[in-house]
C-alpha cells in the first residue's frame, strides 16, 4: 500500500478538487491510502466529503505582493503570489515540511503546488505534478510569457525575476535549516513526472512535443439533474462565477435573449437568481449535471475553465468565454485559435456581449469547428485519464501495489 498526499496550493473554485478526486477515489479502490491538503476546505467539504476522502487545510501564502506591473510569466506570478516575501515563503515551506513529516507519504501529487513540491524534494519524497498546462509550465530560461506576442517585458527582465525567485526559494530553504539548493526550476517542475490533464490543443502554452498528455479528467458526479424544457427554442447553457466583471450585464443579455437559458452562477444570492428566473431562463447557484444539457445546446458560455471547456467541445458545442484572470484568458485563446469560439475582452457592456452572442449563434463556422474537435476525440474516455494518472503515481511511489 502506498500513502499518497494530494497537495493543492494555488487557484480557486472546485476545478482542482474535481480533477484530483476521481484519481484519489481510484487509488483508494485499489488499496492505497489517500489524504488531501486542500487550499479551500469549504470546497473540499462539498467535493471530497461525499466520497469519504480525508482532507486537511493546506498551508498557503495569504498575502499577494504588489509588483510594478502584471506578471508576464509563471516566475513573476509566483513572486506576486508571495514568493517575493522570503519570510512568508519560509513559514509556508516549514508548514508543508511538517505536514509531510506527520503523514509520511510515499508520493506527493502536486496540483498547482510548487511549495509542497519543494517540501517533498527536501524530504526526499517523489513528486508527480498533475494539472492543466498553466499550472505545469514548460521550464525554459526565462519561462515563457503568458502572452506569446507580448514584447513589453525584455528577456533580461524576466531572467532577473527568475533569479530573484530562485534566490528567495533558497533563502526559505535555508530558514528551514536544510542544505539543499535549487539551481534551476526544472528541479521543481520535473517534466518526466508531470501529467497534463488536458488535450494538446487546449494547453495554455501551446502543444509541447515532450509533454505527457493524459487528457482531461471530467466527472458528471454531483450536481442536480437538469434538462431542457423545450425543443422549440435556441438553447444556451452558461456556467459563470459571480463577481467576474461583466457577469451582471451578461445575465441581463441572456434574460432578454430569444432562447431557453440554463445558467449556473456560483456564489450568487437567491435574490439575484430569482430576479432572472422565468419560463425561459433558470438560474442555479450550485452545479448541475451537464450530460443531458450539452449535447442539445447551441452555445455554451463560461469563464474559461479547462475541464468544462473540454466537455463542451467534446459535445461539439461552440463557446463564448468571459475570462476573469490570466489563466482563463490563456485557456480562452486556445478555443479562439481552434475557431470554435470567441473571447469577450474588455468591452463587457450589454450591447457588445449581446452582439457576440448573436454573431456566434448565426455563424456556422463556430459550430463546424467544435464538431471537428468532437469528432477527433469521439473515442476519448476520461476513465483512461484517471487510470493513467494512477499508474504513474503508483510507479513513482515505488510500485508498492500494482494497478489492476
Amino acid at each position: 500500500m502506498a500513502r499518497v498526499l494530494f497537495a493543492w496550493e494555488f487557484g480557486a473554485h472546485f476545478g482542482h478538487l474535481r480533477r484530483d478526486m476521481p484519481v484519489a477515489r481510484y487509488l483508494r479502490e485499489i488499496g492505497h491510502d489517500v489524504l488531501f491538503a486542500a487550499r479551500d476546505v469549504a470546497g473540499a467539504a462539498k467535493v471530497l466529503a461525499r466520497e469519504e476522502l480525508q482532507f486537511v487545510q493546506a498551508p498557503f501564502l495569504r498575502a499577494r505582493v504588489n509588483i510594478r506591473r502584471p506578471p508576464a510569466n509563471y516566475s513573476e506570478m509566483l513572486l506576486a503570489e508571495g514568493y517575493a516575501q522570503p519570510d512568508a515563503l519560509a513559514g509556508c515551506l516549514a508548514a508543508w515540511l511538517q505536514l509531510i513529516q506527520l503523514y509520511r507519504p510515499d508520493v506527493l501529487v502536486a496540483d498547482h503546488g510548487p511549495t509542497p513540491a519543494i517540501a517533498a524534494m527536501l524530504s526526499r519524497i517523489p513528486v508527480v505534478h498533475l494539472g492543466c498546462g498553466f499550472s505545469i509550465p514548460p521550464v525554459t530560461t526565462p519561462m515563457r510569457r503568458f502572452k506569446a506576442d507580448d514584447n513589453s517585458v525584455s528577456d533580461e527582465a524576466l531572467r532577473a525575476s527568475e533569479r530573484a525567485l530562485i534566490y528567495n526559494i533558497n533563502a526559505a530553504i535555508r530558514s528551514c535549516k536544510r542544505s539543499t539548493k535549487v539551481r534551476d526550476l526544472r528541479e521543481i517542475f520535473a517534466e518526466e513526472r508531470s501529467l497534463l490533464a488536458a488535450f494538446p490543443e487546449l494547453d495554455h502554452y501551446g502543444e509541447r512535443t515532450e509533454a505527457q498528455y493524459i487528457g482531461p479528467i471530467v466527472t458528471s458526479d454531483g450536481g442536480r439533474e437538469c434538462d431542457w424544457n423545450t425543443n422549440a427554442r435556441t438553447k444556451i447553457f452558461a456556467y459563470l462565477h459571480n463577481g467576474v466583471a461583466g457577469t451582471s450585464a451578461l445575465m441581463e443579455v441572456l434574460h432578454k435573449a430569444d432562447a431557453e437559458v440554463v445558467c449556473v452562477v456560483t456564489d450568487c444570492s437567491t435574490q439575484a437568481r430569482q430576479k432572472f428566473w422565468d419560463s425561459k431562463m433558470r438560474v442555479f447557484g450550485d452545479p448541475v449535471q451537464v450530460r443531458q444539457l450539452l449535447p442539445q445546446a447551441d452555445l455554451v458560455i463560461s469563464n474559461g475553465g479547462g475541464a468544462f471547456m473540454s466537455q463542451a467541445l467534446m459535445a461539439g458545442v461552440p463557446m463564448l468565454t468571459l475570462p476573469a484572470h490570466t489563466e482563463q484568458f490563456m485557456q480562452s485563446h486556445c478555443v479562439r485559435r481552434l475557431r470554435a469560439g470567441r473571447v469577450i475582452g474588455s468591452m463587457r457592456d450589454q450591447a457588445s456581449m449581446g452582439n457576440a452572442i448573436v454573431e456566434m449563434l448565426e455563424s456556422q463556422q463556430y459550430r463546424n469547428q467544435a464538431r471537428v474537435f468532437a469528432q477527433k476525440y469521439a473515442s476519448f474516455d476520461s476513465t483512461q485519464s484517471v487510470e493513467s494518472a494512477a499508474e504513474k503515481i503508483v510507479r513513482v511511489a515505488g510500485g508498492k501495489m500494482c494497478v489492476h
